[in-house]
């Protein structure tokens, strides 16, 4: 894939991608990063990252680095109490109002429910002081690319890290 201005392929663009109203009633509130049930997750989201794309993304995250920070990590809860989502949120470190988010995930058998997780990431972020959110994802992970940009997020240039990775797609979306 050609990475020249972040571009993403129009045939990726032009996929249609599966949207479904979720029945699920969820209970979304910040936890403890290291938990189990938050572990649990991120395990599963690592597992699902490396059959798309050759890498679990596990690298670029570390669960206790939430505790004493100003980020956060949001989970999914049905009325069960089953966990079925997370997304984390941290400073990114480029200004103090910019925040990157990471580990979003959701079970298979939930999806539809991201939007729910996002529109409280967005309100949990814009508590916290953060004007805007980045992130980055693979090009090749075509859900999530879709996903992001029907959540209001803009291809921008990659940044940090991710600089010069033809592989790398990079978004960013005020609040």
């Amino acid at each position: 894939m050609n990475n020249r201005n972040n571009e993403i392929p129009r045939s990726v663009i032009r996929t249609r991608c599966e949207v479904r109203e979720t029945p699920f009633v969820l209970n979304i509130q910040p936890e403890i990063a290291t938990s189990a049930d938050a572990l649990a997750l991120q395990q599963a989201l690592s597992q699902e990252l490396f059959a798309i794309t050759g890498s679990s993304g596990a690298q670029r995250f570390s669960a206790a680095c939430f505790e004493n920070s100003d980020g956060f990590f949001l989970v999914a809860r049905t009325v069960e109490h089953k966990a079925v989502g997370c997304v984390a949120c941290r400073p990114l470190g480029i200004g103090k109002d910019i925040a990157e988010v990471k580990r979003m995930y959701v079970m298979p058998e939930y999806r539809g429910v991201g939007t729910q997780l996002v529109a409280s990431l967005f309100s949990h972020a814009s508590q916290q002081g953060f004007k805007e959110l980045w992130l980055e994802t693979r090009k090749v992970n075509e859900r999530a690319v879709h996903f992001w940009i029907r959540q209001g997020f803009q291809v921008i240039e990659n940044y940090g890290p991710y600089k010069g990775r033809d592989e790398a797609v990079c978004f960013a979306r005020p609040l």
